[in-house]
């Protein structure tokens, strides 16, 4: 029979067909068709092709016929019982003929179809191609009857569409799914709703089926809601990612190896596969890519884990290939970085914030985390990681200081320099783990290197040393780019060459051919005629000799002999260091540093600072040290005992024509000897502690240097303290400007005899035992270096005096750190090893104790500035971390003991507890600064206590009662002291919440110690604080508050942003109840009303103060203006929370909208009143008369011009703070309206653009009105010269504005009634109509 039927539908024989089809039941042609699909043959579509045709859609019968047939196929089709070329063919084939079904027979396919997905039994996709073109046809048909229900068509595909998404999905059929619905006509809440159903299906698939989910929810996105699809995937990997957190950090064993490792390998393999899929896209449709960066830019103001999780970062990157959408990216990754740490620094200083918003992200965590991931395969997302580094770190990297880059920089803190360093962690972490941008990233900094002539790359050099630091190795393999910088090593700055070659000096050890390359490059600068090229010539050397130690070998005696050429040096990376190859080197290298010895007095300063450090780390080259120093020294020491000077100045200047030069830096010559000798006694201890007595012979020999320097040094200190000012030509009558030769020929020999006087003095304390006989050396070098450098004041202080000349900077001091603080030790820490008479010498000559803690500060700003300080160990980190807790320990035992309290101390003593409060203030500052890991050590040293726990909140709590009790008992009319502890209270206050508290009660002293606005008003003459006196009250704690007030305005501007933004994401992210986030948010909402009640209680004080007209009253009006800016954006978050019906008015911030309206905005207007009346008197007493002398009349005139000038000034304060309140009033009527609470209750109008009548005035002038026309427009005029000058805060005044008052609120409002154009008449009616101007006191 199919045959038959066959046949006739291919010899197109219709009316046959037909009636063949009529002999045939239903029955029987769904069995034939089931019997084609089983056997797999081929006529399947030829069979339903010859029935359909057979079978015309205008009668009944037919219509039937055809119903059973999509039946059937459909059942074929959904049990996935034919191949795809017959499924595709016979899916055609239905399409084609699906718009000739009636409306019910499409409602019952589409009825199969949804029965069929809930009971899971759709099993291809193919079978899912023709639910489109029936939803399609649904949506066709006029209307539809299905069930006995009547409805439109596109309404009924609406309602099976509803059907469709809110039953169960099969996790292995929802690809299918989402591809079908790219076809199905959709509106845009069909659309929404189907793309939220998916995106629920994601935590249900595998991850393997999730790239192609994802690949057809981008297809699908094309047709609408690009922001949630893209949402939705971000939300999910991030969720996917936290999940995947803890299972990273946990230590691996035999349960987790197999599940966790291959979990983490198919997530990051997904989400690699996933953001090549959108970038495809993006690629395709551009649209979707700026919906990205608008997703992006929502979330900005929420936590960083919306816009910088892994994934979303890597994403980013990805995306940032595409040049149109590059800058975009990385200009908002930036932003967004700073931000973060802005926000970090912000939670770290307010513990309120900590609070109220917990969550302490970890940007660096997330930017590591990123890049870990990209190992797994996201090539597509390296490059974006080597470029945000770079521009993280071009950006926020430090600049030039005025103009040169050879200047230290100062310590970099805070976010700009922490988002720099995040860029280098980027690019170490990214070399380490690609290969493939190894090459790009080294060369890129060696780039920046030679290329930036303008600003400092000392952040790059840091970069790479830390990458040479971390994977030596793999450096190995790009030594000749490192060879090529070698070639531009002389044509960089010194600062920049000297970063240069200690970030690459480990390689040298491992490469000997590099080692090679830098030397010759090295003695090649050495022969330069530029400066900078033979300090980097020079302070190479000096690098190579100390990290090129001489173990042993070949003895320090035989550096006469010929040494070996470096050429011959050859060492293998994999065989230990030779030690006799090594000493060679150094031999050699110390050869050609004797040529520094001939040149620029900078390039021998630098050889001389340098020797020191090369002596403490390569010990054994000292004999050719002190004898190269000793050869030096010779050149100016004076060999005839019986004479004096000791030293030769004269060789030590060079003179060209006019001008003269410091060529020989005596006095750091000196001082690199004695640290030489002292750091050579040192090891001749050690080694006579070890050595075997077969040894005393040669030791004998080799410190036969040491003790002819020694006997110099000690013939020195001897002379130096006979020779008289005088002996070296130079007294009080000698010339010491710096205008002629002279002069500086005299400066020069000044700067370098004291400079000798520290040295000598610094060597006759560190070496061997003090004993009375140095003490007094010590003393009297240093009244030689007193005398002299008490001249040398003197004469530049005479010489600054005078027009065309310059006065010449102090000197630094050559004392080290090591030898102030073992004097400050041996002075105050009273050990009982020390003799206590020579304590007590030492301590009784308080101009030499003053003096040490003068170069003691020096060093200390040295340190604060740069990091390091001049002298020996002065650029070791754990050793000036050393001293400073040292240094503390004695400033605080110091200051504790000699602070009497009594006033009969004496001026020095005074300077001394001065000096040893600024050291000790300095010492706390470069610790939190710079050792900010360390400081429970530095606290645990400072409290003299081994419990370190809570240690930190035990010293604020005993400062804390300090300044309270000072603040509450110290009255005292010094305002820096006052202004000093103020500012410490509440900065601290701020850490611990008290801040908007300690305002308040600051607030309140201001006003009993200033007074009322209304003179009448008497009030409490108590105090909070004695330190708030009359005086100190304006400006100075007026000025504080005020500040302290905008801080904590900050804070609450920063927070009621952040709850904003964080209940937005919710809201677009939630899927039902929240409950535990909106109880949350409440109780932020709650602690924001709180503190802004207490800040509008402080300045309900501060507006009824009689505050002095002026920059007093304008900083109040700038605050008050910021108050009702923060009182706005907490209503416009209370409306958006309505408008999104998210939640409701708290009781508290009714109160608080109470508290504004009568405690701030009725007095307000009295303020600005006062202020006005108050300013209009002023002018008025200060015109000038007429018969007075001209001398007066001019000063009048200048006092009443300074009044209009304060007047326009406040044409800009007072209109801004009117406006800020009616924008206030404005939002709250919106609020009240959709609240249904009225908030405007307490809420006074405003009066400063109404009349203003006096109405004493104005019943003595009605009360004239019965008199003659004359008198009463007299009596008017007289009362509208009164109402002038009388003040609103009298309560019984509405007086007429003045002209400059209109002036002053024009800018707010335009719509000000102008009285002066009114009659006087119209003005008394409209004055008996009104019953305005008593205000109320609360």
């Amino acid at each position: 029979m199919d045959k038959k039927i066959i046949s006739f539908a291919e010899e197109n024989k219709v009316e046959e067909l037909t009636e063949c089809l009529k002999a045939v039941s239903n029955y029987e042609l769904c069995k034939m068709i089931e019997r084609k699909v089983l056997k797999g043959r081929n006529d399947t579509f030829t069979l339903v092709r010859a029935i359909l045709l057979g079978s015309p859609p205008d009668s009944t019968v037919c219509v039937e016929r055809r119903s059973h047939v999509y039946k059937q196929c459909i059942d074929a089709l959904q049990k996935n019982d034919m191949n795809n070329k017959m499924a595709s063919e016979l899916v055609g084939l239905l399409m084609l003929e699906a718009d000739t079904l009636p409306g019910p027979t499409l409602a019952e396919l589409a009825s199969i179809y949804v029965d069929g997905i809930k009971s899971d039994s759709t099993q291809s996709g193919k079978a899912l191609e023709l639910l489109p073109k029936i939803l399609s046809a649904i949506a066709s048909q006029e209307n539809i009857v299905y069930a006995g229900n009547h409805m439109k068509g596109s309404e009924y595909k609406g309602h099976v569409l509803n059907s469709l998404c809110s039953c169960k999905w099969d996790p292995g059929s929802v690809v299918n799914l989402a591809s079908m619905f790219r076809d199905v006509p959709l509106t845009n809440e069909e659309l929404k709703f189907v793309i939220e159903k998916v995106l629920r299906m994601f935590r249900e698939l595998d991850m393997g089926d999730i790239p192609a989910l994802v690949y057809q929810l981008l297809l699908l996105a094309t047709k609408g809601h690009k922001k949630l699809v893209l949402e939705g995937i971000i939300n999910f990997f991030t969720e996917q990612d936290s999940h995947q957190k803890p299972v990273d950090n946990q230590e691996f064993s035999e349960d987790l190896l197999d599940d966790s490792i291959n979990n983490t390998e198919s997530l990051r393999h997904t989400e690699g596969t996933v953001i090549l899929h959108i970038s495809f896209a993006v690629k395709q449709h551009q649209d979707l890519g700026r919906e990205f960066l608008k997703c992006l830019k929502g979330y900005q103001n929420c936590s960083a884990t919306k816009t910088l999780s892994p994934f979303s970062l890597a994403m980013a990157l990805s995306l940032a290939r595409i040049n149109r959408f590059e800058d975009q990216i990385f200009d908002f990754l930036k932003t967004t970085f700073l931000k973060s740490y802005k926000d970090h620094e912000k939670q770290s200083q307010s513990c309120w914030i900590q609070e109220v918003v917990s969550d302490m992200v970890s940007v660096e965590e997330y930017v590591i985390q990123t890049v870990q991931n990209s190992t797994y395969g996201w090539d597509h997302v390296v490059q974006g990681l080597v470029q945000l580094g770079f521009i993280l770190m071009d950006s926020f990297g430090p600049k030039a200081v005025f103009g040169r880059i050879d200047i230290l920089p100062s310590i970099q803190t805070g976010p700009t320099h922490q988002t720099c360093q995040l860029g280098a962690k980027i690019l170490l972490k990214t070399f380490k783990a690609h290969e493939m941008v190894r090459s790009e990233i080294l060369e890129q900094i060696f780039n920046r290197v030679i290329t930036k002539a303008t600003s400092p790359v000392s952040h790059f050099l840091e970069l790479l040393g830390d990458i040479v630091f971390a994977s030596p190795q793999l450096l190995l393999d790009s030594t000749t780019k490192v060879r090529e910088m070698f070639d531009y090593l002389s044509f960089l700055c010194p600062t920049s060459a000297e970063g240069l070659l200690r970030a690459i000096q480990p390689l040298l050890k491992l490469s000997m051919n590099l080692k090679d390359s830098l030397i010759l490059v090295l003695r090649k600068a050495m022969f330069s005629r530029q400066l900078d090229a033979r300090k980097i010539g020079a302070s190479g050397f000096l690098m190579i000799l100390k990290h090129f130690r001489v173990l042993g070998g070949i003895r320090s005696s035989q550096s006469s002999q010929p040494s070996f050429s470096s050429s011959q040096i050859s060492v293998d990376v994999h065989i230990p260091h030779n030690a006799s190859s090594n000493e060679a080197l150094c031999l050699e290298i110390l050869g050609n540093l004797r040529r520094c010895l001939s040149q620029q007095a900078d390039v021998r300063l630098l050889l001389y600072q340098g020797l020191v450090d090369v002596l403490d780390r390569n010990t054994q080259l000292r004999d050719p040290i002190l004898s190269m120093l000793m050869s030096q020294l010779k050149c100016y020491y004076e060999k005839n005992e019986e004479m004096n000077p000791p030293l030769k100045l004269e060789p030590c200047i060079l003179a060209q024509g006019d001008q003269v030069y410091l060529a020989e830096p005596l006095a750091h010559l000196l001082g690199c000897i004695q640290l030489c000798l002292i750091k050579s006694d040192e090891i001749k201890k050690k080694q006579q502690s070890g050595a075997s007595d077969d040894d005393d012979d040669d030791d004998d020999d080799e410190s036969a240097v040491q003790s002819e320097l020694e006997q110099m040094m000690k013939s020195l200190i001897n002379r130096m303290i006979t020779s008289e000012m005088e002996d070296f030509e130079l007294d009080k009558s000698a010339d010491y400007s710096l205008a002629n030769s002279v002069g500086v020929r005299n400066n020069i020999f000044a700067i370098l005899i004291l400079g000798t006087y520290e040295a000598l003095i610094e060597y006759t304390f560190m070496t061997g035992t003090l004993n009375e006989s140095k003490v007094r050396q010590m003393l009297q070098l240093f009244e030689n270096q007193k005398k002299l450098s008490g001249v040398l004041r003197e004469k530049a202080g005479a010489a600054a005096g005078k027009k065309g000349k310059t006065q010449a900077k102090s000197p630094i001091s050559l004392l080290s750190l090591k030898f102030v603080t073992q004097v400050m030790d041996f002075v105050i820490s009273e050990n009982e090893d020390y003799d206590r008479d020579l304590v007590d010498t030492l301590g009784e000559n308080t101009d030499f104790f003053k003096y040490v803690l003068t170069v003691t500060q020096q060093k200390l700003h040295q340190i604060q500035d740069k990091g390091q300080c001049d002298g020996s160990e002065g650029k070791q980190k754990t050793k000036i971390f050393n001293y400073c807790c040292e240094l503390a320990g004695l400033l605080l035992k110091y200051y504790k003991k000699n602070q009497t309290g009594e006033g009969s101390q004496r001026v020095t003593e005074k300077q001394i507890l001065t000096l040893t409060l600024e050291c000790l203030c300095s010492v706390v500052t470069i610790v939190t600064q710079q050792y900010i890991s360390d400081l429970d050590k530095f606290l645990s040293s400072l409290a003299e206590t081994k419990d370190n726990e809570n240690i930190d909140e035990q010293i604020y709590q005993d400062i804390k009662k300090l300044q309270g009790k000072i603040l509450i008992v110290l009255s005292s009319d010094d305002l820096s002291l006052c202004k000093s502890m103020l500012t410490y209270l509440l900065t601290m206050g701020q850490k611990w919440k008290t801040s908007p508290i300690l305002l308040r009660e600051l607030s309140q002293d201001i006003h009993t110690q200033i007074g009322d606005i209304d003179q009448e008003i008497e009030l409490d003459g108590r105090t909070n604080f004695a330190v708030v006196t009359q005086r100190a009250a304006a400006p100075t704690v007026l000025q504080i508050v005020v500040n302290q007030g905008e801080r904590e305005l900050d804070n609450t501007d920063w927070v009621v942003t952040r709850v904003r933004a964080d209940a937005t994401a919710e809201l677009a992210s939630s899927t039902g109840g929240e409950s535990p986030q909106l109880t949350q948010r409440e109780g932020h909402e709650k602690s924001i009303c709180t503190r802004l009640g207490v800040i509008v209680t402080a300045f309900h004080e501060l507006v009824q103060s009689a505050l002095p007209i002026g920059p007093c009253t304008e900083q109040l009006l700038k605050v008050l203006t910021r108050i009702y800016g923060t009182l706005t954006m907490l209503v416009k978050y209370y409306l958006s929370l309505y408008a999104s019906r998210s939640g409701h008015l708290s009781a508290r911030f009714e109160k608080l909208v109470k508290l504004s309206g009568t405690h701030l905005t009725h007095y307000c207007y009295g303020l600005i009143t006062y202020i006005q009346t108050s300013e209009s008197e002023n002018i008025t007493h200060a015109a000038p008369d007429k018969g007075k002398k001209k001398k007066d009349d001019k000063k009048k005139t200048n006092t009443a011009q300074s009044g209009k000038a304060n007047v326009m000034k406040q044409t800009r304060t007072i209109p801004n703070l009117i406006f800020a309140i009616e924008q206030y009033e404005r939002y709250l009527i919106q609020l009240s309206k959709k609240s249904k609470i009225n908030l405007m209750e307490h809420m006074k109008h405003s009066t400063s653009r109404d009349f203003r009548i006096n109405t004493a005035v104005l019943a003595e002038s009605l009360d004239n009105q019965s008199s003659s026309d004359v008198d009463d427009s007299d009596g008017e005029n007289d009362e509208s010269t009164v109402g002038d000058n009388t003040t609103v805060r009298n309560e019984q005044t509405i007086e007429e504005n003045s002209g400059e008052s209109d002036q002053e609120n024009e800018p707010a409002a335009a719509n000000v009634p102008d009285p002066v154009d009114e009659p006087v008449k119209k003005k008394t009616k409209l004055a008996a109509k009104r019953t305005v101007g008593k205000k109320s006191k609360s």
